[in-house]
Formats: C-alpha cells, structure tokens, sequence
C-alpha cells in the first residue's frame, strides 16, 4: 500500500483499532505490513497504528473508520481527510509522553 487519502469516519467501536473497507484490509492483511502509518491533517505529526484483525463491512473504501472518543484524542475530526501508507519497519522510540484525557 503506496500513500493513500482516507476520510475519517467515527464508529461505535470500543477498541482502538482503525478499521477498514475488505478491499483495503485484505491488501494490509500480509506479513510483511507490520503497521499503517496516518499523517495528522493539521499537524503533519505521524501516528502508528494497527488495524482490526477483520474488514468493517459498513466502510467504504475511502473511509478509514475508529471509535469517536479515541479519534477526538488524537486531534482528529469526522470528515477529515488523512493520509494512511503501510509500514513494513517501524521507527526506534526514544520517549513516550501519556496525558490523561482528563482527571478521572
């Protein structure tokens, strides 16, 4: 999977997975995809992320779907429009920053 647009679309989920089309799950479904990396509209900042272990039947295949709450985290917007591209290696981690959503 070369880059790619996708619109983001929030779905009832209760995980943290993005889904997608069949099309779309059966080309990242291989060995090779460790994990899908989606470029921030606004702030250009690069996430990686893994994908539901099954196609979402209710996506087409320009939408890229996640839970409302997990996407509203990350800065994203419903209707936005997101690049997603394959990734067979992984960048090193040097640091990892966790801020609670809120106080609870």
């Amino acid at each position: 999977m070369h880059q790619e647009n996708f619109l983001v679309q929030f779905l009832p989920l209760k995980n943290c997975f993005l889904q997608f089309s069949n099309k779309w799950f059966q080309k990242l479904n291989n060995p090779k995809c460790l994990c899908v990396r989606l470029v921030h509209p606004e702030t250009k900042h690069d996430l990686y992320m893994s994908w539901a272990p099954q196609p979402s039947y209710a996506l087409n295949d320009c939408s890229v779907g996640i839970n409302a709450t997990f996407a509203k985290a990350l800065g994203l917007q419903e209707g936005e429009l997101v690049i997603i591209s394959s990734e067979e290696r992984l960048p090193s981690l040097r640091q990892v920053f966790l801020t609670p959503v809120s106080s609870d």
